[in-house]
């Protein structure tokens, strides 16, 4: 008996067990693992049967794995601590049925020892637990938490010997979670918390059949991808060969057969995909790091086909969101990749002709179109854009104010012909909700061009022509001269005035609008147009001369000769005149034939010239006024002859 008197006595130890467990000798330990396995055998067959015989063999159990631990597990000897676990390993076997109910007491004491400094300890360790391991296979999965974390670290040992050895270990409890009614739940919770550190257990889950591993995917989706960006090798044992992965490639493998689960589990398009797995997936394209990017846009791409709901989804604003910006990636096969899962859904939702989640889909869309410079990127959102607007108009009017700003920004890159396209189909559309929304429309372009010095001066002209041609001369002129009247920024008016007024002046397209101004109908936004232009003298000048209010421009020379303009001023002046020389103006000049009908014309463009500094452009002037002044005498001539 194990009693103060004799503290090494123990019906399962004979007393040459105890030094023989000790002794560095193979042989001799041998022998003590023979005693003890006798001895334990012996106890249980004198013990006989009946409850009497179990609370005895209980009571012994108990008091080796006491002894066990104080002068073996205990003892500061490398060479006590090894004995000991084998002394447990050996007693396990031995204990045969008995064991069960206290499988998980030997698990307890032997598992601290693969955190011992010595690494012969370790290995020691690593076979008790795998001889153990084998016979109390219960108390391994009531175990398994504390199992499980010892296993991911003893994984990574320092020693060759030890890392090797635990993966027959891990091999084996793997083997045991899935004999029968695996705690499927635990085991994934657990894999979910540690995937930095193994994933081998994931993937021999998704080869049990009797496991939805699509169910848990949610939960180890976020640390497989983790690993993706995880430079650390490991060493794995398959069968009997060992062989060395590094971490990133163990992951890449895994989530390839999870996807290639996925496809198959959703091939019929009619499956709804989990919303856990959705909201992971969508939470993994917030990342930047390369690899993680470029595979979780693939399962987004596969998303998008194996899963036409997704548009229905609460999440898929943000979805969409992530699958736009994307297509800007500075990776090219993320950015392709993106394109691809984007032409998806936008096929899904036209051929479906329905959406949900219109007002946010939007809301995401414009953000982005406001701050983007990709030309890729403003094409696809003015297309989403533009089969909102076709299929719920009604939705969307209630976004024209922030939908019309967005694609008014567009006209940056209108020296796209794609683009410029997408836009002014965008803008016609927003139109057709209601024709009160062009004096928004107009509000922003406004703003657009005040923001953009060099865009007004550079392709200013192009876009008021092709958005004169969507919406009609007459009514961007009435309506955006209006939002210039109540704009105080002079240089800004100036030069938007003088694009306006050139556009008006020279563009084949706007010959009606020049028609109209001649007209009584037209009167009244001529009146308009020249209140407008008074920011610009020259222009204003200009539109005087065609509307042939030759007084206002004879007094419009006045203000100009009492101005102190800079040379910018008399540049636009100059190429006023040169615009009086084409064939806009031909009647005009006509009219200074008739010098006697129309000598306010002729009393303005004299003083013109005679303000404007010398050059070519004057001398073509002052020809042309030499020729209205020979005809006035040849007038005065002829008035005096018939006197």
């Amino acid at each position: 008996m194990f009693t103060d008197n004799n503290p090494r006595a123990h019906e399962f130890l004979p007393e040459n067990a105890f030094a023989y467990l000790v002794d560095g000798n193979a042989d001799f330990r041998r022998r003590a693992l023979n005693a003890i396995a006798q001895s334990i055998r012996l106890f249980i067959q004198n013990a006989g049967e009946g409850e009497e015989a179990e609370n005895k063999t209980r009571e012994a159990v108990n008091r080796f794995l006491d002894l066990m631990k104080a002068r073996f597990l205990e003892n500061p000897s490398p060479s006590y601590r090894i004995g000991g676990l084998i002394g447990l390993a050996s007693a396990a076997l031995a204990l045969d049925d008995y064991l069960h109910e206290h499988a998980d007491d030997f698990i307890k004491i032997a598992l601290p020892y693969f955190y011992d400094q010595d690494a012969t300890v370790r290995y020691y360790a690593c076979e008790s637990l795998y001889n153990i391991f084998k016979k109390a296979r219960k108390g391994v999965v009531r175990c398994f938490p504390d199992i499980f974390d010892s296993i991911c670290k003893i994984c990574c040992d320092v020693d060759e010997d030890v890392k090797q050895t635990s993966q027959f270990i891990n091999r084996l409890l793997r083997d045991i979670i899935l004999e029968e009614n695996p705690p499927v739940d635990m085991v994934i919770d657990l894999i979910a918390g540690r995937l930095c550190i193994t994933n081998s257990c994931v993937r021999l889950l998704m080869r049990y059949t009797g496991v939805n591993v699509m169910a848990y995917l949610p939960k180890v989706y976020i640390g497989l991808f983790n690993m993706l960006i995880d430079s650390n090798k490991w060493v794995l044992a398959h069968e009997h060969e060992m062989f060395s992965r590094d971490v990133r490639g163990a992951a890449e493998l895994c989530l390839a057969e999870f996807l290639t689960v996925f496809k198959k589990t959703y091939i019929s398009k009619t499956g709804i995909v989990n919303e856990d797995l959705f909201r992971v997936i969508l939470l993994n394209n917030q990342r930047n790091e390369y690899p993680i990017k470029k595979t979780n846009i693939i399962w987004v791409k596969e998303l998008a086909y194996l899963q036409p709901q997704v548009i229905h989804f609460d999440g898929f604003p943000l979805f969409l969101k992530t699958v736009v910006i994307s297509i800007a990636d500075q990776n090219a096969d993320v950015s392709t990749i993106a394109q691809e899962a984007n032409k998806q859904l936008f096929l899904t939702a036209k051929e479906d002709k329905t959406v949900s989640k219109v007002e946010q889909i939007t809301g995401e869309l414009t953000e982005i179109l406001e701050n983007t410079g990709n030309q890729v990127v403003m094409v696809t959102i003015l297309q989403w854009l533009t089969l909102l607007l076709e299929l719920k108009p009604r939705i969307m009017n209630q976004t024209v104010p922030i939908v019309s700003k967005a694609v008014m920004t567009c006209f940056k890159q209108s020296d796209s012909e794609l683009i410029l396209e997408a836009t002014l189909k965008a803008m016609t559309l927003v139109l057709e909700l209601g024709n009160e929304h062009f004096e928004l429309i107009s509000q922003h372009l406004v703003e657009l061009f005040k923001a953009d010095e060099a865009l007004l001066e550079e392709r200013g002209n192009a876009i008021i022509i092709n958005v004169c041609i969507q919406v009609g001369f007459e009514k961007f002129y009435k309506v955006t001269t209006e939002c210039l009247m109540r704009d105080s920024d002079e240089d800004f008016l100036r030069r938007i005035v003088h694009t306006l007024n050139w556009t008006l002046m020279t563009s084949d397209d706007a010959i009606q609008l020049r028609q109209y101004l001649l007209t009584a109908e037209g009167d009244a936004l001529g009146t308009q147009l020249q209140k407008c232009w008074e920011s610009n003298l020259a222009a204003a000048l200009a539109l005087a001369l065609w509307r042939e209010k030759y007084e206002l421009a004879n007094e419009l020379v006045q203000r100009i000769s009492e101005s102190n303009f800079g040379l910018e001023f008399w540049i636009c002046t100059d190429r006023i005149v040169q615009l009086l020389d084409s064939h806009v103006f031909m009647k005009m000049r006509l009219h200074l034939l008739k010098p006697s009908l129309y000598p306010a014309l002729l009393q303005a463009l004299l003083g013109l010239s005679m303000i404007l500094p010398q050059s070519e452009t004057n001398l073509q002037l002052m020809r042309r006024l030499k020729i209205s002044q020979l005809t006035q005498i040849g007038e005065q001539l002829a008035i005096m002859q018939k006197q």
